[in-house]
C-alpha cells in the first residue's frame, strides 16, 4: 500500500500565465482564481479539500455541486490516460463560480450514457451546471462549468 498523496494546494494564478478575464487577484487583494494540478494519486477527499480551500479563498460558500461536477470532469480527463490535469476555480463577477479542468489530450468529451458502469460524466454536468462548455487548443482542451449561485 502506497503513501497517500498530499491534497493539491490552492495557489494564486499568475496573471502573466493566462490572459483570461478574472485571472489573478482583485485590487482589494482578494483572490479571483485559484489553481492546482491534480494527478491520479489525488483522492476524492484530496480534491474535496482543495475545492473547499479554494471556495474559502474566493469568499464563496461551500457548494457540494462544485465538488460533484469537478470530480466528474477530473475523472473524465484522467480516464483518457492523462497523467494530470490543471483545475482552476474562479469567482464570477456576480458571485458565482467557474471551474475549468484543462488537459493536454486529444479529442472532445462525449455525452455517454454508460449506466452499466456507473459513468454519467457530462450528463451530470449538463443537468446540474447553469452553463458548461469546451474550449479547444492544440494539444488539449478546457472543459468548464459555471454555477450562478453556490449553495
Amino acid at each position: 500500500m502506497g503513501v497517500p498523496a498530499e491534497p493539491p494546494v490552492p495557489r494564486r494564478d499568475d496573471p502573466s500565465e493566462r490572459s483570461a478575464p478574472g485571472a489573478g487577484t482583485d485590487p482589494g487583494g482578494g483572490f479571483r482564481r485559484v489553481e492546482a494540478v491534480v494527478d491520479r494519486q489525488v483522492s476524492l477527499g484530496g480534491l474535496r479539500h482543495f475545492l473547499r480551500q479554494a471556495l474559502v479563498l474566493l469568499d464563496l460558500r461551500e457548494a457540494e455541486d462544485v465538488v460533484l461536477l469537478t470530480h466528474e470532469l477530473v475523472k473524465n480527463a484522467l480516464a483518457v490516460d492523462e497523467p494530470d490535469v490543471r483545475v482552476s476555480v474562479a469567482r464570477t463577477p456576480l458571485g458565482g463560480v467557474r471551474v475549468e479542468v484543462m488537459d493536454h489530450g486529444y479529442g472532445l468529451p462525449e455525452m455517454d450514457d454508460d449506466r452499466d458502469h456507473g459513468h454519467f460524466g457530462l450528463q451530470i454536468v449538463d443537468r446540474v451546471a447553469d452553463r458548461w462548455g469546451v474550449d479547444q487548443f492544440l494539444p488539449g482542451k478546457i472543459v468548464w462549468f459555471e454555477l450562478v449561485r453556490t449553495s
